[in-house]
């Protein structure tokens, strides 16, 4: 039977001084807590309890990321992860690569830990 978990995680730091992004995915998962393939994963950046600063997302089926329409440049917009091949508990890592408007060609990478993973229906549902 699938379940569906809310997801917290956090970037991982390299240095003191990096900045920390964090988010909440809403993950459609299998009896082995490996995310359903067929089904988006949604998602909200950001400062969660901030209207001005929480960007939503979505994890596409492919793996790609999705800012929206509201980004026209295609390097802000969409990301890859590999999080769909993870195991989705705490503790696990997960990589995305990104770029920016000012450097399209320039892959940048982030690893990801999540943090929490809450059961909101399914089996582990209470």
């Amino acid at each position: 039977m699938n379940m569906m978990l809310a997801v917290e995680i956090e970037s991982v730091r390299k240095l003191p001084t990096d900045e920390m992004y964090r988010a909440v995915l809403y993950i459609l998962c299998d009896h082995n807590f490996k995310p359903v393939p067929a089904i988006v994963i949604t998602g909200v950046a950001g400062d969660i309890k901030s209207d001005s600063n929480r960007i939503p997302f979505v994890i596409l089926k492919d793996g790609r990321g999705d800012y929206g329409s509201e980004y026209d440049n295609p390097s802000e917009r969409f990301f890859r992860t590999n999080l769909r091949s993870k195991i989705i508990r705490p503790g696990e890592l997960f990589t995305t690569w990104w770029s920016t408007a000012e450097q399209p060609h320039r892959i940048n990478e982030t690893s990801f830990k999540i943090k929490k993973a809450t059961p909101l229906a399914g089996t582990l549902a209470a």
